[in-house]
């Protein structure tokens, strides 16, 4: 878990209900407030931050902490085995025939790694009829990630139906993104099934999809199957209920995906807006 100091709080809290992060020069229109590093144009909602090719590590970092979140719950499960960063083809994954060997490795499909795979049953080995492999994917909430053109999230009284700023109602990138990395793989791989395959889309906002929080309730029937076989033989009366397992769970993904979220805009703040 990871503890937020006083500006990390500040930069969450504006990052969870959408207030402005910097604020443009005065003397700047907004086609001219440009980012120092890129040259796209700047946001005051931090929205560019996601886009900026400079700040790519942040990203990658943000990705690999809610993985491993996962990869570490998982592992706690003794009856099932988790590989994290395994090749797809070292699992089983066998390529589309139609694909040459020049179209694979134009696809970098020798190189292809899971973000997680899970093997059910380890002491039968890898069997990728069973394995489930999990792909974590975190996209921005807003489509618009170079101009200041979304607003704040709003929320419909009559409706409770809560739409994000660029008009779209919260999941929707998710939605979209998740479909986008299931094509993906069932494109490239002939024996991969859809329901082996779960995309863990998060958005940048904190929104989960639905086949991400069905993973979550999946790793925590497994601890407490676990946890339960060891009460039985310890004869120990400390247990956790599958709903405080997977809550525990999700807020663990939430905390290091927040904590992922300021550790890129501090580097935004820092790096991107001009000096004057």
């Amino acid at each position: 878990m990871y503890a937020a100091d006083n500006t990390r709080f500040r930069i969450q809290c504006k990052l969870r209900f959408r207030y402005r992060l910097l604020k443009r020069p005065a003397h700047l229109l907004p086609a001219a407030w440009l980012c120092t590093k890129c040259g796209k144009q700047l946001d005051e909602f931090g929205d560019h931050a996601h886009a900026c090719k400079h700040l790519k590590g942040a990203p990658v970092t943000r990705h690999n902490g809610v993985r491993d979140v996962i990869h570490a719950a998982v592992s706690c499960a003794k009856q099932v085995r988790s590989l994290s960063e395994a090749t797809m083809l070292s699992i089983g994954a066998v390529p589309k025939p139609e694909l040459s060997h020049q179209a694979q490795a134009e696809l970098k499909i020798p190189e292809h790694r899971a973000d997680i795979a899970i093997i059910p049953d380890p002491d039968r080995g890898v069997n990728f009829a069973d394995t489930l492999v999990i792909d974590v994917t975190i996209t921005a909430a807003t489509s618009t990630l170079t101009l200041a053109a979304a607003g704040p999230t709003t929320k419909d009284k009559e409706t409770g139906e809560v739409t994000a700023g660029d008009g779209r109602a919260t999941g929707k990138a998710a939605e979209e993104k998740a479909k986008w990395k299931t094509d993906f793989y069932a494109a490239r791989y002939s024996n991969l099934q859809k329901g082996n395959f779960f995309p863990f889309v998060l958005e940048t906002q904190g929104f989960l999809h639905a086949r991400g929080r069905l993973l979550l309730c999946k790793i925590a029937r497994l601890q407490a199957e676990y946890a339960d076989e060891r009460r039985r033989a310890a004869k120990y009366p400390s247990y956790a209920s599958l709903g405080v397992r997977t809550r525990r769970l999700i807020e663990r993904v939430s905390a290091t995906l927040q904590f992922g979220n300021s550790t890129l805009m501090m580097r935004y703040l820092q790096d991107c807006p001009p000096r004057f």
